[in-house]
């Protein structure tokens, strides 16, 4: 009767070291249910680590991601365009001695300056020896705005400068004194630099006029 009585505490003494077992098993079977689901990385979840709760390190590698980025895009554009200043004008002028040339100014909130650059980048595929260069009338800071803009457009292979003046007033008298800053601006710079200006958008059969009185086209 003894050994009855005392089978069932020995039977859970004997086994009680294995119930911790069995819930350690269980709770393993369950946690994939209860786990987040896999982070997808993207500008939004990246962005997020920049926020002021984030951590210092969270912060610092949202910054080193956005200059990557930011460098990507617009470095190469960037390194392509040169700040016009006083006396930029004669360092254009200067290698084109006896060759004829169109240039070109413009900015980034021109209406019409996207359709003229697009056509002007169609005509150097057909004409390579035309020369086009392009002085952005914005700011220095604008640079790689300024660069991957004119590329989207065709022309990232052409000179390019951009205004770099406090006083841009000063650039507009050096360029041309009849000019008050309206774009696109463009002027028609003949072999021994007499020029022909015209405001507002040209056309392609003006150019293409220009360019057989100039001999600018391959032959």
């Amino acid at each position: 009767m003894f050994n009855i009585l005392k089978s069932p505490f020995s039977l859970f003494r004997n086994n009680r070291a294995t119930l911790p077992l069995v819930f350690r098993s269980r709770t393993r079977e369950t946690a994939p249910e209860t786990q987040q689901p896999p982070r997808i990385t993207g500008w939004r979840t990246d962005t997020a680590a920049c926020s002021p709760s984030s951590g210092g390190r969270s912060r610092l590698r949202c910054l080193a991601l956005v200059l990557m980025l930011s460098f990507a895009n617009g470095a190469s554009a960037a390194d392509s365009v040169r700040p016009f200043t006083v006396g930029s004008l004669d360092q254009i002028l200067a290698p084109r001695a006896g060759k004829p040339f169109i240039l070109v100014l413009w900015s980034l909130e021109c209406q019409y300056c996207p359709t003229e650059l697009k056509m002007l980048s169609e005509l150097k595929r057909s004409h390579s020896k035309l020369d086009v260069v392009l002085i952005a009338t914005d700011t220095v800071t604008d640079t790689p705005q300024v660069g991957a803009r004119a590329k989207s457009y065709g022309m990232g292979k052409v000179e390019q400068w951009v205004f770099a003046e406090d006083m841009p007033e000063r650039l507009r008298l050096e360029i041309d004194r009849r000019w008050y800053g309206e774009v696109p601006r463009t002027y028609f710079y003949d072999r021994k630099h007499q020029r022909e200006v015209k405001t507002g958008l040209i056309n392609k059969k003006f150019v293409e006029d220009w360019l057989a009185r100039n001999a600018a086209t391959d032959s």
